[in-house]
């Protein structure tokens, strides 16, 4: 595998590098909900991938073969990268299935780390958590941006006015980077 792809792959916030499927399976079941996935190097098979998804209430292990030139689920579509594997199977709903023929959905991204160090990101805080972080310590103006508990993958900005708190959801765009639509958002803000 070249440079290039474990960089496209590590750049990818679903991937998680050194994860095994025990830790996977916690992970989804505490921070993720129903739909969501990651994905992660394969334990058994050096040089495959695992796609793990949370559905109804429990974690399912995908195989992901690396051919070299090419990933597959062993036998379905081709794709050049990984992520375009990943891109394909959240953008058309319905295609990925277990054996039994039920509909395996990845709607929910389960993020790796945190995608920043700034100090105004705050991860997993709740919404009663951002308020009364902001009432007690912040000032009129003040900001922060948390992960959204409601809409995994999608982040919320909470900003003090008026000496109360506002949240307004960013929705994240499959095809979008985070740092192009959370930066977008603070510019404007900013100004």
């Amino acid at each position: 595998m070249s440079r290039s792809n474990i960089y496209s792959m590590v750049s990818r916030r679903w991937f998680h590098p050194n994860i095994t499927g025990l830790e996977a399976e916690r992970l989804l079941m505490e921070r993720g909900v129903d739909s969501s996935f990651l994905a992660r190097p394969s334990s058994s098979n050096p040089g495959d991938f695992t796609l793990s998804v949370r559905r109804n209430g429990e974690v399912t292990h995908i195989k992901i073969k690396n051919a070299g030139d090419f990933y597959d689920l062993y036998g379905g579509e081709k794709f050049a990268t990984l992520s375009e594997l990943v891109q394909f199977y959240m953008e058309n709903g319905g295609q990925l299935r277990e054996k039994n023929g039920e509909i395996i959905e990845l709607r929910f991204p389960l993020n790796c780390a945190d995608p920043t160090t700034e100090r105004w990101f705050h991860g997993h805080l709740s919404a009663k958590e951002a308020e009364r972080l902001m009432l007690e310590r912040g000032k009129n103006g003040s900001f922060l941006v948390r992960e959204s508990q409601s809409k995994p993958g999608d982040f919320v900005l909470s900003v003090r006015t008026d000496d109360r708190v506002t949240h307004v959801m960013i929705r994240s765009q499959v095809r979008l980077r985070y740092n192009n639509i959370l930066y977008g958002v603070l510019d404007i803000y900013k100004t």
